[in-house]
């Protein structure tokens, strides 16, 4: 099924200012310990947010920066989402590691028992605990929110690569396989599989729609698709060839939003098939993640430009510089309080943006400090209850 695609530059609203080439910074640097210590790595500290060349609203101005250093180097962090315990949940894709931080940066890591497993989506299940996927391992995990992981659940078919993962409506798991297939599992383990119609489709990430039905993209195949619980009116968008989709949600006006990596642009698509996309002020972005802000807005991680943008659902896009070079930020996730989580795979670093209303006293570019937290790292032992 085709649909009809309109392409839209990133629009510049009439109440939009004009930052400079880089908004003038502030650094300042906090202990975990909340003492005026300068953290472990000092040089890492000075690591600054820089608003990029390009428009940004006047309606609201982002707050500090506060960066976490994962315990172990090379971790590969990503998956991130909130779990009941209102605590933060992530995959260590190449630390074989499912990691727990409280907001306050307290880290605790949970090897998974399948060596070399390459955990990669993550979601709270209606059970109460959490699930992942492990995408070579081939399996279905479970952790609690203590950190015992309970089951991996084998999929049927060998190198079926799960990646993304996310809860339907009706109650079930519902996660994309590289291997080209749709997954449902149940709590208590069973898996039914679902074909999609084209091969070397490539399904990364998946999420529930506005219209209940389950949203997913195609990375290889340059499309986004959608499937109801009971497996039946699997449907398939075309975008521009190479597009390679990534992320998926769906935004506060009741469409479905997705990055596309390679094609370096935001796309939104409607129940019925209509795609509008919106391209990247700057080339070679890579947007992959993408997450619902506290306002009218979405945010993105851009894994090659090593930025973090937000996007209005009217199509003004804004984006925000991480000075620390080669961050890679990708997964990325939003807070009860309407902050920015987000992980970066390169940098091997948690990192949160808190939003704040405009304030007339940061003058005229929004100056803003960054702050980077060593994190507290703590194994194998339940973390004291913060917040």
């Amino acid at each position: 099924m085709c649909a009809s695609i309109n392409l839209i530059s990133s629009p510049t609203p009439p109440f939009v200012r004009w930052a400079g080439n880089v908004a003038a910074l502030f650094v300042g640097i906090v202990s975990c310990d909340k003492t005026q210590s300068e953290p472990k790595n000092s040089a890492a500290a000075r690591g600054l947010l820089a608003v990029s060349a390009g428009a940004r609203t006047d309606s609201m101005l982002e707050g500090p920066i506060t960066e976490f250093t994962l315990p172990n180097p090379n971790s590969g962090p990503g998956g991130l989402r909130f779990g009941p315990d209102n605590k933060l949940w992530f995959t260590e894709q190449l630390g074989n590691r499912i990691g727990r931080m409280t907001r306050k940066g307290r880290i605790t890591e949970f090897p998974i028992p399948t060596a070399n497993s390459s955990p990669r989506g993550l979601a709270p299940g209606p059970d109460g605990n959490l699930w992942f996927c492990e995408f070579t391992g081939n399996t279905i995990g479970v952790i609690t929110p203590r950190g015992d992981i309970i089951a991996e659940f084998v999929l049927p078919h060998p190198n079926s690569g799960p990646a993304g993962i996310t809860v339907g409506l009706d109650g079930n798991l519902w996660f994309v396989e590289g291997g080209n297939r749709i997954g449902r599992i149940t709590i208590h383990g069973a898996i039914t599989e679902f074909d999609l119609p084209n091969p070397n489709s490539g399904p990364n990430q998946i999420t529930v729609g506005p219209d209940g039905n389950l949203w997913f993209t195609e990375f290889s195949g340059s499309r986004i698709g959608t499937i109801r619980h009971d497996g039946t009116h699997l449907a398939e968008f075309a975008l521009r060839p190479t597009s390679m989709p990534v992320g998926i949600t769906t935004g506060p006006d009741d469409n479905v939003w997705f990055t596309e990596r390679e094609g370096n642009r935001i796309g939104r698509i409607t129940a019925d098939g209509s795609i509008t996309e919106f391209d990247l002020p700057k080339p070679n972005g890579g947007p992959a993640g993408i997450t619902v802000g506290s306002e009218d807005d979405l945010w993105f991680g851009e894994l090659f430009g090593n930025r973090v943008g937000r996007i209005t659902t009217g199509g003004a896009i804004t984006e925000f510089e991480l000075v620390n070079p080669n961050s890679g930020p990708r997964a990325i996730t939003t807070g009860v309080d309407g902050s920015i989580w987000f992980a970066e795979y390169l940098g091997n670093r948690i990192g949160h943006l808190e939003s704040m209303e405009n304030d007339e006293h940061e003058g005229a570019e929004g100056h803003r400090r960054a702050v980077l937290h060593d994190a507290l790292f703590e194994r194998g032992s339940e973390p004291a209850d913060e917040e």
